[in-house]
């Protein structure tokens, strides 16, 4: 059975969420994948535990023999005939490998979310802890709520780019690096799915890229002659029958029924992969706009600064006496840089706007306090 499979087992456990995503990574690593192998494991079982073929064999054959045959067929393959049977159109024996096929299409919408998480490990950012801590202040309320709130602004101001907190000036590599990965496994998980589409259409549907509409259309089931079914119910089988010496060939009609559980399983995952490219290409667009986009990314910011609170609407005025938000231009292009922009996106989709906007405003409420020697603050 395919779950039995060590290095199988071991890769469905790993498959669970984080909290460094977004809801499109989800459904690409964790609900696509999971879905691909529940896929996997219905044929797996089929194939096992159920008839996946059933050939029409003489009843002059003892049940062994009827045994050995349906058994030989399925390993070794069937074909069909054009429509004259003046030679063979098409061998099939693919269908043994079905479940295999889906769980290395299920390795391969995990493999963005791997590579990132790789990735991240090598950032001097540690996103997760501070992710993490803010998803635990979710949870609670008054002082142990401020308690870990503030934990979170003190751990991220650690590594904010500002030299009121202690780092040496700007460091693009730092500054960037974080997001820059995201994107790059935003951009992996549209590669992916476009090209697992493609390879659906060619190998599975022969080349036809409306095979799945056409299927919906036709009622799920019907052969078309002009083009064929990629999932034949009808082939045929040849097999030898050896007896006191003498070798006997014989073709039989087999009916291939894992192949209607086959054709529905490859329609959804048609439908469902057209679905997924759409939003995870919107996904990725959105996601280059906002982390790349200055304007984008202060926007983020002055959203989540937008509630009110002390401090957080102030204008401050410099020492000509203009009153100016510079000082929210500077935290958001300087300060917090764009990796520290993701930062407070990934809370916000993780512990929700209320507690990004508590940690935006204590990181931008830290800044302000070390500008006042500066500038005079507006009462």
């Amino acid at each position: 059975m395919l779950v039995d499979i060590p290095q199988v087992s071991e890769f469905l456990k790993a498959v669970k969420a984080t909290v460094l995503d977004d809801v499109i990574d989800r459904l690409n690593y964790f609900w696509t994948v999971s879905l691909l192998c529940l896929c996997a494991l219905l044929i797996g079982a089929k194939q096992n535990f159920g008839e996946p073929i059933h050939c029409l064999i003489s009843s002059d054959f003892t049940k062994e023999w009827i045994a050995y045959v349906h058994t030989f067929c399925f390993i070794t393959g069937t074909y069909d005939y054009t429509d004259d049977k003046a030679d063979l159109i098409r061998n099939h024996n693919y269908y043994q490998w079905v479940p295999f096929i889906l769980f290395a299409m299920a390795l391969a919408f995990y493999v963005p979310h791997f590579v990132w998480r790789l990735l991240q490990k090598s950032s001097q950012l540690d996103l997760k802890t501070a992710v993490k801590k803010a998803v635990a202040a979710r949870e609670l309320v008054g002082e142990s709520r401020q308690e870990t709130i503030g934990k979170v602004v003190d751990y991220a101001k650690r590594y904010m780019n500002a030299p009121n907190f202690g780092l040496l000036g700007y460091n693009a590599h730092f500054g960037m690096y974080s997001s820059l990965t995201y994107l790059f496994s935003k951009l992996l998980n549209c590669v992916n799915v476009v090209a697992q589409i493609y390879l659906i259409n060619k190998y599975c549907a022969r080349g036809d890229y409306w095979w799945g509409y056409t299927m919906l259309r036709s009622g799920l089931s019907m052969d078309n002659p002009a083009n064929p079914n990629p999932f034949p119910r009808l082939t045929h089988c040849k097999f030898d029958f050896r007896d006191v010496g003498n070798t006997r060939s014989y073709e039989t009609d087999c009916v291939i029924m894992i192949n209607i559980l086959n054709e529905k399983v490859f329609l959804l995952i048609w439908v469902w992969f057209h679905f997924v490219a759409f939003v995870t290409l919107a996904n990725f667009i959105y996601s280059v706009v906002v982390i790349m986009v200055p304007s984008a990314r202060y926007h983020v910011i002055a959203n989540h600064l937008s509630l009110k609170g002390p401090k957080s609407d102030r204008y401050y005025e410099d020492g000509h006496g203009n009153k100016t938000n510079r000082h929210l231009d500077r935290f958001v292009y300087k300060v917090l840089s764009v990796d520290g922009v993701q930062l407070i996106r990934f809370i916000a989709a993780q512990a929700g706007g209320l507690v990004a906007h508590e940690v935006t405003r204590g990181i931008y409420d830290a800044y302000l306090e070390s500008r006042k020697p500066a500038v005079k603050a507006i009462e």
